[in-house]
């Protein structure tokens, strides 16, 4: 029995000298992805309805309306082939380590049963129950009463432990909303949207394959830093072999595993907790490179899950404004590779350099520490908040992440409007200039206007553009021969940008219009023309309706390569791009002309609508089977990792027959605002020959001098040296005001404001 005894006394000992614990970890818990949700985030409770209104600064309240949550799975058992290295590993140290007696426990550990391995284990269901209570409680008169299949929807991938997780999210949030944990609710499976690196050959030949792309990872395993790690794990143990850095993050996995399940730490004495920081840094680079900004690729393929998750936005919107029952929750499940790649897209925890071999150090304080960002049910949640109103403007969107608000990037507050454009065009505005619309927060706006048709005087076509005042100053409107498009060059200082932007605004009218049969110019040919000479000076992306129908043709050149044929030194090959899923079928003059314009410019791509855009020529409201794909945005590949996402929104018959698409770009803005709260400037005074004794006069005045006693009592402290110095600069301008003259200011004469011509056909220069 003192056997027994004393090995439990020990464990306890070795527990309580390591300060560890199953729900608050060990140390500075950097375990890289294996770290649990409780290590990173405290288990805090959230006040019921917190969530659920927000106030604008006009006091006007907003009710939150929809609930749209991503997550994590919870905190899991490694999968079968870690164990199988956890063996390995097992074996190896017992075989050849000299010192296996000082560390009893490698001998004994004993494997966990494979039928848990890759399972949502107990601390993973905590995490999982708190998180459900957490939004439950923050959410609740949105859901008290209202869950049900029709308002409550789950997705999942097809892994056991994104289920299990859905599953055990929904039963905690159930019972905080009703009192009771339901189960009625399975998840929809879509590897689709939340594993969406899955049967992607380009993916995985780009990067999971691609030793270039990870060379980083293999050099910071051969650096100092992680060399000196197995090197100090070698002379513990006694090894007349070495460790490799596989084994070193083996037993850096079996830490973390045995702390979360067995809340034992035996194997965590093996490595110091900087040892493991340099663990977490080579864990960091590897995913960073082919998860987070490591690659263009990686941010492309988020592009199904923003296209249900705006689905599902716009989809409440319009139910509610029929008065009609819409999904409340829409919540889903996937896995740290979901998580990283979507932070990614949204532009979050984006250092100022990337992770490499060489700046360990200086990374120290990184934003992408996965351990931090990422644990076992790490999430995001959007909560859509209605402002009174059914139109989409009436809206705004909040962003949680891991619990905490944060600021969608674009935005300047926690609550970001939901319809918030920044540069928006309306074509076919058929407006004269004297009535075409105006928008607060939209000043000079720019007016393309056409020639009234005879015989009855009508106008048609047109463009307005629209610059939010706050970013007007960084964009420039150039010269344009036609009323039939305009270029806009965003200025790569004041957006951020690598390079200047250069965006063309188009309606290309149809061919078997008579404006378009009278004109002496191809509109294509003429935005080619721009296109070549832009490109010189910056990137280009065009938007627009340009009535080109090109079905599912390539858009590409395929197999392009510069292997084989002599080519001039600055020729880049095409990417190899996945064959576009247009519902569009039909192909027409305009669109073989459109295609033949990617092949002559093909470093441009085209990002298109894959839903249905209506196309006014052939359809009507009624009839959506004649629906074509007609408005585009094409833009220079090398501006593609810039898009957060592109989206093609829901007809609205009673406002146009084609679809608004819309995307957003990330960038960095400097807007700079006044200070509406300025100082005025001190009075000027006239100073002469008298001025001296006057002064001086004023300064020995009973006035004043009560004004110097004061200040010389009052007491001033460090942080209150800047009130001091306003203190003692007011007497003396009260001095002055006793004895000196002002100068009396004249006030500046208005300038004259110029009035604008009007321009219906020709230049404009803005």
């Amino acid at each position: 029995m003192v056997p027994y005894l004393l090995t439990v006394i020990l464990v306890i000992y070795l527990v309580h000298t390591c300060h560890a614990d199953m729900l608050t970890g060990l140390g500075n818990n950097l375990f890289g992805h294996k770290c649990s949700y409780f290590w990173r985030f405290p288990n805090t409770t959230m006040q019921t309805n917190y969530l659920m209104q927000v106030a604008q600064q006009d006091g006007k309240l907003c009710n939150a309306v929809q609930f749209n949550y991503l997550s994590r799975h919870g905190a899991r058992m490694p999968a079968t082939d870690d164990f199988v290295n956890f063996d390995q590993l097992k074996t190896k140290i017992v075989e050849h380590s000299a010192n296996i007696l000082r560390y009893p426990f490698i001998k004994n550990w004993q494997d966990y049963s494979p039928k848990t391995h890759a399972h949502v284990e107990d601390l993973g269901r905590w995490e999982l129950h708190h998180l459900g209570n957490f939004y439950g409680s923050g959410l609740y008169d949105m859901f008290h009463g209202n869950i049900s299949p029709a308002t409550i929807k789950l997705t999942s991938s097809e892994k056991r432990r994104t289920k299990t997780s859905s599953a055990e999210f929904y039963k905690a949030f159930s019972r905080r909303v009703t009192g009771k944990a339901l189960s009625d609710i399975h998840p929809v499976v879509n590897n689709t949207m939340l594993r969406y690196w899955d049967n992607c050959p380009n993916y995985d030949l780009t990067i999971l394959k691609n030793k270039t792309q990870m060379q980083q990872q293999y050099a910071f395993q051969n650096s100092s830093y992680f060399q000196n790690v197995i090197k100090s794990v070698n002379e513990k143990l006694g090894m007349n072999v070495s460790l490799t850095p596989d084994d070193i993050k083996a037993m850096f996995m079996i830490c973390a595993t045995d702390l979360a399940v067995r809340n034992n730490t035996d194997w965590c004495s093996l490595q110091t907790e900087a040892e493991r920081e340099i663990i977490n840094y080579e864990s960091d680079i590897e995913d960073y490179y082919s998860l987070f900004y490591g690659h263009t690729l990686i941010q492309k393929l988020t592009c199904p899950l923003w296209q249900d998750l705006f689905a599902s936005m716009e989809d409440a919107i319009n139910k509610r404004k029929l008065g009609e029952t819409y999904v409340l929750g829409n919540l889903r499940f996937g896995h740290s590779d979901t998580m990283d790649t979507f932070y990614s897209a949204l532009g979050l925890y984006h250092d100022s350099q990337p992770l490499r071999a060489d700046n360990y150090a200086a990374m120290k304080n990184r934003m992408f520490y996965e351990s931090k960002t990422t644990p076992f049910s790490a999430n995001i949640a959007f909560i859509l908040y209605n402002c009174g109103g059914n139109e989409a403007e009436n809206y705004l969107l909040k962003m949680m992440v891991n619990n905490q608000p944060v600021t969608i990037p674009g935005c300047d507050s926690d609550f970001c409007p939901y319809l918030k454009q920044d540069i928006f065009c309306l074509q076919e505005t058929h407006c004269d200039l004297d009535n075409c619309l105006e928008l607060p927060n939209f000043q000079r706006p720019v007016h393309l206007i056409r020639p009234r048709t005879k015989p009855s005087g009508k106008r048609h076509g047109g463009l307005s553009v629209y610059i939010l005042n706050t970013i007007r100053p960084g964009v420039k409107f150039l010269e344009h021969a036609t009323n039939d498009f305009i270029w806009l060059k965003l200025d790569r200082t004041f957006f951020g940008f690598q390079e200047d932007l250069y965006i063309c605004f188009v309606y290309n009218p149809p061919e078997n219009s008579s404006y378009y049969r009278k004109l002496n110019y191809n509109i294509l040919e003429m935005i080619e023309n721009d296109i070549v000479k832009y490109s010189q000076s910056g990137k280009i992306m065009i938007a627009g309706d340009l009535n080109a129908r090109t079905a599912c043709e390539i858009d590409h050149i395929q197999m392009d390569s510069d292997k084989h044929i002599p080519l001039f030194d600055n020729y880049k090959c095409d990417s190899s791009l996945i064959q576009r899923k247009s519902k569009d079928s039909s192909i027409n003059t305009r669109g073989r002309q459109l295609l033949s314009l990617y092949v002559y410019l093909h470093h441009c791509v085209s990002l298109m609508a894959e839903q249905w855009v209506i196309y006014w020529v052939h359809t009507l409201a009624s009839n959506l089977s004649n629906s074509s794909v007609v408005d585009y945005f094409l833009a220079s590949e090398e501006l593609l990792p810039n898009f957060t996402y592109f989206h093609t929104h829901n007809f609205l018959p009673d406002f146009s027959d084609h679809c608004q698409i819309s995307c957003m770009l990330k960038c960095n803005t400097k807007i700079y605002e006044r200070n509406l709260n300025l100082a005025l400037m001190p009075d000027k005074y006239i100073w002469d020959d008298n001025s001296v004794s006057a002064f001086q006069d004023a300064i020995n005045s009973n006035e004043i001098k009560n004004f110097i006693r004061q200040y010389k009592d009052k007491i001033y402290d460090q942080d209150s040296i800047n009130n001091a110095a306003e203190d003692l600069n007011k007497i003396f301008l009260k001095a002055a005001d006793l004895s000196l003259k002002k100068i009396i200011r004249k006030p500046k004469k208005k300038a004259r404001r110029r009035k604008l011509k009007r321009i219906e056909n020709g230049k404009i220069k803005i």
